[in-house]
């Protein structure tokens, strides 16, 4: 029992060190979830549009030739065909019309143009939120 002219124990301090720092680690992952799950308005992560571009850019700056119509483009790299086309929900990446790699995610539309040497990629995913990006490539085809 604990008297009142006595301090509190090691044991004690202790105990409320515990209860503090569970407290508080509660209160900060909460914290965390509500401004992830709140400050989204978007169903596309910015780092995975950025990641997906970039994939994208190294292979228009690779190709000799580019193709974009409507929600398809075709690119020639070397002597292999890459095509970069929406699927259901995902944007994905053929190689050769053999296999895909899923580029993106949570899509609801895909819509590329070509604009004189360039080719302008527009997504708009399930919320509603629309990415724009215009690619230009290092070689352009001869035809051109």
């Amino acid at each position: 029992m604990l008297r009142k002219d006595d301090g509190f124990t090691m044991a004690e301090m202790l105990a409320s060190l515990v209860v503090l720092l569970s407290i508080s680690s509660l209160v900060l992952q909460m914290a965390a979830f509500l401004h992830t799950s709140l400050g989204s308005r978007s169903s596309i992560n910015p780092r995975e549009w950025e990641i997906c571009i970039h994939q994208i850019k190294r292979e228009v700056r690779q190709s000799t030739s580019q193709e974009a119509s409507g929600d398809t483009v075709y690119l020639v790299v070397g002597s292999d065909v890459v095509t970069i086309e929406k699927y259901q929900d995902k944007l994905r990446r053929k190689l050769n019309g053999a296999g895909y790699e899923v580029l993106l995610q949570n899509i609801k539309s895909f819509y590329a143009k070509k604009e004189g040497k360039s080719i302008v990629l527009t997504v708009t995913d399930k919320e509603g939120a629309s990415f724009s990006r215009i690619l230009r490539p290092y070689i352009t085809s001869r035809n051109e």
